[in-house]
């Protein structure tokens, strides 16, 4: 797979974000990579779709943070 262009603008609603990465990679592939980190697959192998299925550039951090 060709590398993601980031979204432009994290402002726009969710669904736009991910209906733009499946319009790029695929409804399989978008979906496929949802259930590995579903599956708690690291998301450092999957930084390239997470500003699409989040909304926001984050950095990858260690470990896990608990719920408050």
């Amino acid at each position: 797979m060709p590398p993601l262009v980031p979204p432009h603008d994290l402002t726009v609603p969710l669904r736009a974000l991910v209906a733009g990465l499946v319009d790029e990679v695929g409804e399989a592939e978008v979906l496929r990579r949802c259930v590995a980190l579903l599956d708690g697959a690291p998301r450092e192998e999957h930084l390239d779709v997470l500003p699409h299925l989040t909304g926001s550039r984050s950095r990858p951090t260690r470990g896990r943070t608990a719920p408050s």
